[in-house]
């Protein structure tokens, strides 16, 4: 008869055993969703008597913080969506009762955003109706269900949006509502609204920039240059400087047609006498400004060559002398 009451006492401790392992191996679940900063999950610790301590801290440091009553996220938890973490807490770093936590992060309810704050595009200036501008970055919205898109500041009505479903993500595509001219603007920056079907509203800033196309020839400040120089000129004087603008991005090159008496920088624009055997007579010719696409323009120049009885005077020179004749005479 001992056999059986042996057997009963050792059947009772295993089962209290089994009991007290469950009861020291407490599991719960939960499900937090894709989070970015500064959002977060926290997790109060209630279950737990003293003060809990996180036995793999060192494997979950970069990812989790536990504080005296609360387990907290750092935050992002982009990398891991799907992923399940087996969180082993303790409830006194003297005991050996521990409590599991599985979090799992769950990829079905991501927060309704566009995938960045904010984007970078641009488009060629003149480029036809319905171009789709050029986007850097996948621009999308997390949504797996129909979104309505608009912009809300910005546009001008220069630009329209579209989407187009990809899986859980709207797609998103922006195009011209017409030719657009870089020079009267070149850049926009639009703020583009997205709303899911339950209200819900996510925005995003799209910088628009209008690239250059070379669509506007150089312009002369003036369309006709005059000067006067003195016969007996030494070869090297500076003589005019013509100056031309160019509304398009690049640089601008002259030269001359119609002469070899004088020649010009093609930088600066200064004319510059290059020969001393020019005649006292006026001379005509033109100046010619090519942009960096070749797009040209010109404009006309008259030098008059002055005898040598006649002297240049510059104005204060040339009143000085009209006083000191008139007092001579009177």
């Amino acid at each position: 008869m001992a056999a059986p009451s042996s057997l009963w006492c050792l059947g009772s401790y295993l089962i209290l055993l089994a009991l007290n392992l469950v009861m020291c191996d407490r599991v719960s679940k939960l499900h937090v969703p894709h989070l970015t900063p500064p959002d977060s999950v926290i997790i109060t610790i209630s279950s737990l008597a003293g003060k809990p301590s996180l036995v793999n801290q060192q494997e979950l440091s970069g990812i989790f913080d536990l504080s005296d009553t609360e387990f907290k996220s750092k935050g992002d938890l982009s990398g891991f969506l799907g992923g399940t973490f087996d969180i082993i807490i303790k409830s006194d770093v003297h005991t050996s009762e521990q409590h599991h936590l599985l979090v799992k992060v769950d990829n079905s309810s991501k927060l309704f955003s566009f995938s960045h704050h904010q984007y970078f595009a641009s488009v060629l200036e003149n480029s036809a109706r319905h171009t789709k501008l050029d986007v850097i970055g996948d621009l999308f919205v997390n949504c797996d269900t129909d979104v309505s898109l608009r912009f809300v500041f910005g546009t001008g009505d220069k630009f329209y949006v579209k989407r187009h479903k990809n899986g859980a993500k709207q797609g998103v595509e922006i195009y011209t509502n017409g030719p657009l001219d870089r020079e009267k603007k070149d850049s926009y920056s639009l703020l583009l609204q997205a709303k899911s079907l339950k209200g819900k509203i996510a925005q995003t800033v799209i910088h628009v920039y209008i690239q250059d196309e070379n669509d506007e020839i150089p312009e002369f400040n003036q369309t006709k240059y005059t000067t006067n120089i003195p016969a007996g000129l030494s070869v090297g004087s500076s003589v005019l400087k013509v100056h031309a603008i160019d509304k398009d991005i690049g640089t601008i090159s002259y030269h001359l047609e119609g002469t070899t008496d004088f020649s010009i920088n093609p930088i600066s624009g200064d004319i510059i006498l290059s020969s001393s055997s020019y005649s006292v007579s006026d001379y005509k010719f033109r100046v010619v400004a090519t942009d960096q696409g070749g797009l040209k323009s010109s404009a006309n120049i008259q030098i008059n060559i002055l005898p040598r009885k006649f002297k240049v005077y510059s104005s204060s020179s040339f009143v000085k002398t009209i006083s000191q004749s008139i007092r001579e005479k009177f």
